[in-house]
């Protein structure tokens, strides 16, 4: 009689504990070297996250005297991680005034969100605005989306030299 009061709290524990490992087996890990091809430059995998920056190092801002380091506030990214089946995109984009309308068409084309426009400094010159975005579907096709957006922009898509970033 126990037995069978215990084999239902058995196997609904066992379901439970194991249920997680057994749904991320057929999981395919993020394409990182899609992404990388598609946005013409490698990332950094942190965990789970792979992670591409675009400084912009055609730029110099001043704040005041103050001028501002690429990697201080002028830095460009997107990351992306696995979501199931899917995957989601996320990150910055460092822009000009008159970049803003054709990055985020661009964006919103290719079924990737802007989460935020807004600014990060303050009496910059020359003005700065920073669109945050999202996304969810095909790691691949949203770096591509991605670096199509950049490509409306006169951030250099190529690797820079360390001091610069």
């Amino acid at each position: 009689m126990k037995f069978d009061l215990l084999m239902p709290g058995l196997v609904l524990g066992l379901t439970l504990v194991a249920g997680p490992a057994f749904a991320q087996s057929n999981v395919q890990p993020l394409n990182t070297d899609g992404i990388a091809k598609a946005m013409g430059k490698e990332g950094n995998l942190t965990g789970e996250m792979y992670r591409v920056s675009f400084p912009r190092s055609d730029l110099t801002v001043k704040v005041g005297n103050v001028v501002i380091k690429p990697a201080l506030a002028l830095m460009s990214w997107a990351a992306f991680v696995k979501s199931g089946s899917t995957a989601i995109s996320y990150g910055d984009l460092v822009l000009l005034d008159d970049e803003i309308n054709p990055v985020i068409s661009k964006l919103e084309e290719r079924g990737i969100e802007l989460s935020a426009l807004h600014n990060h400094l303050l009496h910059e010159n020359p003005r700065i605005m920073y669109i945050h975005f999202v996304g969810r579907g095909n790691e691949v096709e949203m770096a591509k989306g991605i670096w199509e957006a950049l490509a409306l922009t006169k951030s250099p898509l190529v690797s820079t030299p360390a001091s610069q970033e």
